[in-house]
C-alpha cells in the first residue's frame, strides 16, 4: 500500500506594509502573491530594495477579477471602512484564492483590511501592529446630541456628524 501525503502550504497575499516595515525577508521562501498597486505604494528606497528582494524571490503580482472586486466592494459599502483601490484589490485576490481552497494569509496592519476580512472568513496576519479582534461597522452619529444619522449634519439639531466603529 502506498501512502501519498499531501502538503498545504499557506499562500500569502502581500500588503505594501511588509515592505514597508521591512518584513518581506519573512516571507522569501514562501509563496507570496500580491496585486500591481502596490509598486506606486512603495516608494521609499529601503522599501523599493525590500520590493524588489520579494519579486527576485517569487513574488507574484496578479489582478483579481472584477467579481471578487465587485463582492469587496458591497462589503465595504455594508461596514463603511475606508479602502483605497489597492486594498480592495489585495482584499478580492484575497477571497479568490480562498475559495480555491488554498489557506491563504492576507499579510496585512490595516484595519481596515483586517475587519472586512474577518467578515469573509479570511485569515489575516499582522506584522508590526497586534491587529483587530472583534468585527465592527461605522455608524455615522453627531457630534454634539449623539443621534445615529446617514446624514453630514444632524438633522435634529444641525451639528457635523462623525463615524464611529460599532461591534458587529
Amino acid at each position: 500500500m502506498i501512502l501519498i501525503v499531501y502538503s498545504i502550504m499557506k499562500l500569502y497575499v502581500l500588503d505594501s506594509t511588509v515592505f514597508l516595515e521591512g518584513y518581506a525577508k519573512e516571507f522569501i521562501g514562501k509563496p507570496c502573491v500580491s496585486v500591481y498597486e502596490i509598486i506606486d505604494e512603495v516608494k521609499s528606497g529601503h522599501a523599493k530594495i525590500e520590493l524588489e528582494m520579494a519579486m527576485r524571490s517569487g513574488l507574484d503580482l496578479t489582478e483579481p477579477s472584477k467579481a471578487s472586486v465587485e463582492r469587496i466592494e458591497k462589503m465595504r459599502d455594508k461596514t463603511k471602512d475606508k479602502l483605497s483601490n489597492t486594498d480592495i484589490k489585495l482584499l478580492a485576490l484575497a477571497l479568490e484564492l480562498k475559495k480555491r481552497e488554498k489557506d491563504t494569509i492576507l499579510v496585512t496592519d490595516d484595519y481596515a483590511m483586517q475587519n472586512i476580512a474577518k467578515f469573509l472568513d479570511i485569515k489575516y496576519l499582522s506584522v508590526s501592529e497586534k491587529g483587530i479582534r472583534e468585527k465592527f461597522v461605522w455608524k455615522r452619529f453627531c457630534k454634539s446630541c449623539g443621534k445615529p444619522t446617514d446624514n453630514e449634519i444632524c438633522d435634529i439639531c444641525g451639528s457635523e456628524t462623525a463615524f464611529k466603529p460599532r461591534r458587529r
